[in-house]
């Protein structure tokens, strides 16, 4: 890294520059001490650090490409994918984990050489793009970037005497065969198959719940991660029950079922599934989602409509280990035990089970997926009727949102994005993806490669799965021991108490239903503040149709009548 000579600095300049490194050690120390408390510090430090005696390679002797990355993470750990420049988080960000393990690859080469020297993190001359941007907490098993990085291809005789450097991207098919066709003496480069091994260096370098799944080079002319991505999936996961089921004490009171929507019989802290499946197909279809996302007055967005393909409640296969407590005789006795399928009394009980809320849309509002699912949440517990949908849907009627809770983030995750091809309108993703075991030029070390990646991935899933197997078998302990007979208190009629898709609920008083409830300013107020307090004047509506339009035009916007599948 080169030196900086402060002496030619003025006294502003030199304040500015302390400051940084000040912020810059707070951030570090945070992260440090957030570390040590996940027990991860070794992992995550030894994987980012430089390599001892590591050189800088000079970019004018590497040809590079631009390439799209598919990768997952597990977001517990991290504030979100997105690093902002100057914002102190005390865990880190998936972007800028990435960004220090390509830079400790040697994969990429950012042109601002300024901002690296500071200490910051900065993409300038990558030709970065990324498609989804997760919050905190949130997960992504599909997220996708794209990116220009080093290839393994040489420079050819050509390029070397003139010195083109790594801007030369000799991957189009018009200077495939000019370069390394059969008519010239330089060798032929097959561009997957000699390619650098992306996913596995990566993988070498990036923690162990970060994980590249594939890498695309076969990518359209004008491919952008964000806006050539043509649907975006989501799945949220939940038990049922939401709270841990009880016991009947035999008082026919206390065990009396509590009736959900659409008179379906339910046990108190279980979910009605078939009321959250018909809430859940009214999602579908192209609306305005300003009541079911959170606004940000820094967007100026007045147009809240998105398109929605698809939307479910779905049964996962039921685990036969944990909380096996629910499974036994008391249970079975007391029959009804909810199993999302409207069981009546005397049926045997079915051990809880989980569901995922499965969701494809074009795009998505800031916040938009945990609302939704807040409300499916209500309805499930029955304190809202389906059609609540249909009413916050409703723009007309209902302008400005009710006040209610999004749910937690954690189980959250960005599914998978899709890129599908623009002339036809099957859904399915055209790009061809290069995943572990399709890579290499060898057989044997492609599935070494693939073996890696499941062998890592596999540690991460035995280190939970035996937590899980531990939680559950003191839990079934703590539930065979001393008085085997309990009911909740208070009951959930006196005090709700409200599922967040977290570990544990929020008890409230006595219940409002959403469309009485207050509701928070219309979005042109909080865009008009916001445009005050920055000093502009927000564009007027024939402006903002020739942005749309521009947009439009560039994003292949999730509106048009195109793709409508």
């Amino acid at each position: 890294m080169a030196s900086i000579d402060y002496s030619t600095w003025n006294a502003e300049q030199l304040l500015a520059r302390v400051q940084t490194l000040e912020r810059n050690l707070k951030v570090a120390n945070e992260k440090y001490h957030s570390l040590v408390a996940s027990k991860d510090t070794a992992t995550l430090e030894k994987s980012l650090r430089p390599l001892r005696g590591a050189k800088e390679l000079d970019p004018s002797k590497y040809t590079t490409r631009i390439i799209a990355l598919k990768f997952a993470y597990l977001g517990r750990k991290y504030n979100g994918l997105e690093y902002a420049s100057g914002n102190i988080t005390a865990q880190p960000t998936i972007e800028e984990v990435l960004w220090k393990a390509l830079r400790k690859a040697k994969l990429i080469f950012p042109s601002d050489e300024e901002a690296i020297a500071t200490g910051e993190i900065s993409w300038a001359g990558c030709d970065y793009t990324k498609c989804g941007r997760t919050d905190k907490g949130v997960s992504a098993f599909g997220q996708v970037i794209g990116l220009r990085v080093r290839s393994h291809r040489p420079l050819s005789s050509k390029q070397k005497d003139e010195t083109t450097g790594s801007k030369q991207d000799s991957f189009d098919s018009e200077r495939e065969t000019s370069l390394y066709g059969s008519d010239d003496v330089e060798p032929v480069f097959d561009p997957v198959m000699d390619e650098l091994p992306y996913g596995q260096i990566l993988n070498n370098i990036l923690p162990s719940d970060i994980r590249v799944l594939a890498w695309c080079s076969d990518l359209p002319q004008d491919f952008s991660a964000r806006f050539s991505c043509r649907e975006r999936r989501y799945r949220y996961f939940f038990t049922n029950p939401a709270f841990a089921p009880t016991i009947a004490s035999g008082d026919p009171a206390a065990d009396e079922m509590v009736n959900a929507p659409g008179e379906t019989l339910r046990r108190e802290n279980h979910l009605d599934i078939q009321a959250m499946q018909d809430a859940a197909k009214r999602y579908e279809g192209l609306h305005d989602f300003r009541n079911l996302c959170k606004i940000d007055p820094s967007k100026q967005l007045t147009d809240f409509r998105r398109r929605i393909f698809h939307s479910e409640i779905r049964e996962l296969d039921p685990s036969k280990e944990p909380a096996a407590y629910a499974t036994g005789q008391a249970f079975s006795e007391l029959g009804a035990l909810a199993n999302g399928n409207g069981t009546t009394h005397g049926e045997m009980s079915v051990p809880p089970k989980v569901f995922e809320f499965v969701l494809h849309g074009s795009a998505f509002l800031y916040h938009q997926v945990r609302h939704m699912v807040a409300i499916l949440f209500l309805v499930g517990q029955g304190l809202e009727t389906p059609d609540i949908v249909n009413k916050l849907l409703d723009t007309k009627n209902c302008p400005q949102k009710p006040w209610y809770d999004m749910v937690d983030d954690a189980p959250l995750v960005l599914w998978d994005c899709i890129f599908p091809d623009l002339d036809g309108k099957d859904g399915h993703d055209s790009l061809k993806w290069i995943y572990a075991g399709q890579e290499s030029g060898t057989e044997c070390r492609a599935l070494k490669n693939k073996y890696a990646l499941i062998d890592s991935l596999w540690k991460t899933w035995h280190k939970h799965k035996i937590d899980e197997v531990l939680a559950g078998s003191l839990l079934n302990l703590a539930a065979s021991q001393g008085n085997l007979e309990w009911v909740s208190t208070p009951r959930e009629a006196e005090r709700p108490r409200l599922s967040l898709g977290g570990d544990s609920g929020v008890y409230q008083g006595a219940y409002i239903q959403l469309m009485q409830r207050p509701r928070g300013e219309h979005f042109e107020v909080q865009n008009a503040r916001y445009a005050a307090k920055k000093g502009f004047t927000p564009k007027s509506e024939e402006e903002l149709q020739q942005l749309r339009s521009t947009r439009r035009d560039k994003r292949h916007d999730h509106l048009e009548e195109d793709y409508v599948r």
